[in-house]
């Protein structure tokens, strides 16, 4: 399905700006990206999706409010906005029209890459809409709409009480969590459902078996004690561990600063970062089990720790405390973002922390600026920290306000059909496509045989109308479909050999998992060698092994990684190059972290290879006795301090295996991969991603698809991306859902 949602045109887009010119407007960050060259938000509508939202399918009621808000004029009244997407500009949207396209997914979209440069053009955000057994044409015009009515005040209008909020302020993201009330440490704690969705440590959680709970079982007042919390870790065999803890009372006091010995054996010590190095733990002795006693010992039962990003701090403990407030949410941004704890501590408390003159982190510093920056907050309340630095911290700034000449009340809202609505504000509805019942006035309704009439008709429209509908075939009725399935497996299979006589699956995998999950590993056995097929979830990690694992020598055998050649891989990596340079990939790298020994053995091979080349003959490095690869180094803040170096980094997804590290712009990107060696050093491989976040996590590789021959999906992308600047969203009706934004 694609919505698309046509602009005003040149001359009435003044006359639109002219009507609110005296109106407060938001000045946003010019690294957000969605800025002009003046400062000032783009003049074209837009839907902008939060990242929490992207991964999971839009239901069809979350469809139809977006329909509903974008189409129904606002001077009937008021439609509430949808809640999964925001749509900017709403008030200059001229028409708006729905493409449905059967058995078209996101995976579709990607496999058939190439041959849609219009839509991979004009739209960067894609959602999947969830399965549902109602007629969802018929259920578009026959849905019901909730509008409050905003009738014309008295003359004289009524005394306000209190000032009014500003427009602007009522929607950032810190007022519309907290409101603008200064109130008790209490409203700012985290509820068990926020801290199970960032990932805290709790009593039941798959992986929190062993951890320690502490003693605070006391009902939690205004009053309860504040203790900052900072924690430094290092990477042994077995992932991160704690090295390091500092505990910070309610008046700054540092009551615990103690190094800790980890229980496996250290393989980075990670000093740039935690300061941390072999000379001070040598003669430590200290053990993570007499840390937990110590931290439990010092806290009160209803005491509150504060953290930045805390949920980290207690998975290093290892210890569950259902009383905390994390400044990393406390400060909130738009669409899930987080400022870093140097930022709000120089914009805020006037100091510098973090510094590039000393050695890592100081866990009691920080741990003392996420305390004070906390008593800050609940202090002077979240209205008048909004309010005192709105442009320096958020980026924004704020112009008069037209005042209004009569006060408006809301009556009760009234439900009406979508298509009456429509008709009644005298908004011209049609819809192109199939005989069917739709609910839809058959003089409204044009009916066609071929997906080219509907198209063509629709173009040959004197005037676009102001909500339509297009609906093309369903594609093979003949049980092809069942047969069909996605061509995204060639991006991600590569053949290797030839291997040692008798080599098993799981030699294989434990050598190539290095490289990102693996979904299936195939021996085959030639008349002479035995090769392997590996086929990897990702096609990232087929990049990778394809860069990282050609040339290895595992027992005396040199082994060649290549992709298969065939009909279907002879465009692969135009594909890649292609899925590289998509607005959704541009300035994301996807990252894996080494054991050591796979580390050692590819640091070896680069260093060997550069030697070879200059003395003119191969160089292969011998890999034998290969550990199985454990995900290291994958921490959110880890990521972030090592990444950030090159450029703002936006936001970082960690997985079980693999992590995706999204920066500000693509130089960065750029300048993050022209370091590969470096990262090499801290046992870090990386490569450009080829996947969008939100289909990242699980991207099926037999989803029944629409084949190339149908020219139907080139003849929709060309003609509808042709058709100027739209918003909206394309997918699949029948469980495949997609919304995008135009850039």
């Amino acid at each position: 399905m694609e919505t698309t949602m046509t602009p005003c045109s040149s001359r009435k887009r003044k006359a639109c700006v002219d009507d609110d010119a005296g109106s407060k407007r938001l000045k946003p960050d010019s690294e957000s990206g969605q800025t002009t060259e003046n400062g000032r938000l783009p003049r074209s509508p837009r839907i902008t999706v939060s990242p929490e939202h992207i991964p999971r399918a839009v239901a069809e009621e979350e469809l139809l409010e977006l329909l509903h808000y974008s189409a129904v004029d606002k001077a009937r009244g008021r439609v509430c906005r949808p809640s999964w997407c925001r749509l900017h500009k709403q008030r200059l949207v001229r028409a708006v029209t729905v493409a449905v396209v059967d058995h078209v997914s996101q995976s579709d979209f990607y496999e058939h890459f190439l041959s849609m440069p219009n839509l991979r053009n004009k739209y960067s955000t894609r959602v999947t809409l969830a399965a549902s057994s109602t007629n969802l044409l018929s259920e578009i015009f026959r849905s019901r709409v909730s509008i409050t009515h905003t009738p014309p005040a008295p003359s004289r209008p009524e005394k306000r009480d209190a000032p009014q909020l500003h427009k602007v302020l009522r929607n950032h993201p810190v007022l519309r969590k907290f409101g603008t009330e200064c109130r008790g440490l209490t409203a700012y704690l985290l509820s068990a459902e926020e801290m199970s969705r960032k990932n805290f440590p709790f009593t039941g959680r798959p992986g929190c078996e062993d951890y320690v709970r502490t003693n605070s079982d006391a009902m939690v007042t205004d009053s309860s004690p504040l203790f900052g919390l900072d924690c430094e870790m290092c990477i042994t065999d077995e992932g991160s561990e704690l090295t390091r803890v500092s505990l910070v009372d309610s008046t700054g006091t540092c009551v615990l600063d103690q190094l800790v010995k980890p229980h496996n054996k250290i393989r980075n010590y990670l000093t740039q970062f935690s300061g941390v190095t072999r000379q001070l733990l040598k003669p430590v002795k200290t053990t993570l089990s007499e840390v937990q006693a110590k931290v439990m010992s010092l806290l009160p039962q209803d005491a509150v720790l504060v953290g930045h990003s805390l949920e980290n701090d207690l998975r290093a403990l290892k210890m569950i405390h259902p009383h905390v407030i994390d400044t990393s949410l406390l400060y909130r941004r738009e669409l899930g973002h987080r400022f870093k704890l140097k930022v709000l501590t120089e914009t805020l408390l006037r100091r510098q922390i973090q510094t590039e003159d000393r050695r890592g982190h100081d866990p009691s510093e920080d741990a003392a600026a996420a305390l004070e920056l906390a008593q800050y907050f609940i202090t002077n309340g979240p209205l008048k920290v909004v309010q005192e630095h709105l442009e320096e911290l958020w980026g924004y700034s704020l112009t008069e306000e037209v005042e209004e000449t009569s006060r408006q009340v809301p009556t009760e809202p009234t439900r009406a059909r979508f298509r009456d609505v429509l008709q009644d504000s005298g908004r011209t509805v049609a819809f192109f496509g199939r005989r069917s019942d739709i609910g839809l006035h058959i003089s409204k309704q044009q009916w066609f045989s071929s997906d080219r009439e509907v198209l063509q008709s629709f173009r040959d429209q004197p005037k676009c109308p102001s909500f339509s509908v297009l609906q093309f075939c369903p594609g093979p009725t003949d049980g092809t479909h069942a047969a069909l399935r996605t061509q995204v497996r060639p991006l991600c299979v590569v053949f290797a050999g030839p291997l040692p006589p008798h080599s098993s699956e799981e030699d294989v995998r434990r050598l190539f998992c290095c490289c990102g999950p693996l979904r299936s590993v195939r021996i085959i056995h030639t008349a002479v060698r035995v090769h392997a097929e590996v086929q990897f979830q990702l096609p990232e990690s087929a990049v990778l092994a394809l860069s990282a694992l050609n040339g290895f020598t595992l027992r005396e055998h040199c082994l060649t990684v290549q992709r298969p050649v065939d009909e279907s891989t002879l465009d692969v990596e135009v594909t890649v190059g292609a899925l590289q340079a998509d607005p959704l990939t541009s300035r994301l790298l996807y990252v894996v972290s080494l054991s050591p020994d796979i580390a050692e053995f590819l640091r070896a091979s680069a260093h060997t290879a550069e030697t070879s080349a200059e003395a003119g003959s191969p160089g292969p490095v011998h890999v034998n006795g290969l550990k199985t690869q454990r995900p290291l180094g994958l921490s959110e803040d880890l990521l972030l301090d090592t990444f950030s170096r090159f450029g703002p980094v936006v936001q970082i997804v960690t997985r079980a295996t693999h992590a995706y590290v999204e920066f500000g712009s693509a130089d960065s990107r750029e300048a993050a991969l022209s370091s590969f060696q470096d990262l090499l050093q801290l046992d870090f491989l990386l490569c450009p991603a080829l996947t969008p976040l939100h289909l990242s996590a699980g991207r099926a590789a037999d989803t029944p698809v629409r084949t190339t021959e149908d020219p139907l999906l080139g003849e929709v992308q060309q003609r509808l991306g042709s058709c100027g600047n739209w918003t909206g969203t394309w997918g699949n009706c029948s469980g495949a859902f997609q919304t995008q934004r135009y850039l």
